[in-house]
C-alpha cells in the first residue's frame, strides 16, 4: 500500500483477506469495493448468467449497494487524487455497481464523473466508455423510472447533452451511429440532421 502498487495489493488481498492492510486511503478503500463489486457480480451471475440488467433480487441489490459505498469512500479519501487514473477507474466501477443495483440516475451520475476525471475528452478507452455508459444510464432512466430519479436531475436532458458531447468527441466510434439514432427518436435532432450524419457512417458500421 506504501508504494501504492494497487495491482500486487489486489493480489494479495484475493489471497489473504483485507484485514492486514488497514483502514484508511484510496487504495485501501478501492481494493475493498473493487472485491465486493466482484462478489456482487458473482451473486448476480448466478441468478442471471448474462448479467448486463440491473438485478431485483434484494440481496444482490445490498451486495452492490455495499461495494458502491466502498467506493465512494475510496474517492472520499484525502489522497484520492495522487491516483488521477485509478479514480476514474473506481467512479466507472462505482457507477456500474449503482446501474446493477437499479439506481439509473446516480449510475448516470458516476459515469459522467469518471469521464471528468478521465480527462473528457482525452484520449483512452476509460473516458469514452464512462462517456457511453452516463448516455445509456440516464436514457434508461428517463425511460423506465423518470419519477424515481435524483432531484434537480433531468435524466433526458442530461442524455441529451452528454449525446451531443459524446458524437463531438468520438465522432468515429460504434456508438456514435446508435447516439445518433437515439437522439433522432427523442426529438433531439431533425430527421435531416440525422439522416446527414448517419449517411456518414461506414457501409461496414454494424
Amino acid at each position: 500500500v506504501a508504494r501504492q502498487e494497487i495491482g500486487q495489493v489486489i493480489d494479495l488481498v484475493r489471497r489473504y483477506g483485507t484485514a492486514p492492510i488497514g483502514e484508511t486511503g484510496f487504495i485501501v478503500n478501492y481494493v475493498r469495493g473493487l472485491l465486493q463489486y466482484d462478489q456482487a457480480r458473482d451473486a448476480h451471475k448466478r441468478l442471471d448468467p448474462s448479467a448486463e440488467e440491473p438485478t431485483t433480487d434484494p440481496e444482490t441489490v445490498n451486495l452492490y449497494r455495499a461495494a458502491a459505498a466502498m467506493l465512494e469512500s475510496a474517492l472520499q479519501q484525502p489522497d484520492a487524487e495522487t491516483f488521477k487514473t485509478e479514480r476514474a477507474k473506481a467512479a466507472l466501477t462505482l457507477g456500474r455497481a449503482l446501474f446493477f443495483a437499479g439506481d439509473l440516475t446516480g449510475a448516470g451520475e458516476r459515469f459522467a464523473q469518471a469521464w471528468d476525471l478521465a480527462g473528457r475528452n482525452a484520449g483512452g478507452t476509460t473516458a469514452e466508455e464512462a462517456l457511453w455508459l452516463a448516455i445509456v444510464a440516464y436514457a434508461r432512466s428517463a425511460k423506465d423510472s423518470p419519477a424515481a430519479a435524483t432531484p434537480g436531475v433531468k435524466p433526458g436532458e442530461r442524455r441529451a447533452e452528454l449525446a451531443a458531447l459524446y458524437l463531438q468527441n468520438y465522432p468515429d466510434s460504434p456508438h456514435a451511429a446508435r447516439i445518433v439514432l437515439m437522439q433522432a427518436a427523442g426529438g433531439d435532432l431533425s430527421e435531416d440532421e440525422a439522416l446527414r450524419i448517419l449517411s456518414e457512417v461506414s457501409r461496414d458500421s454494424p
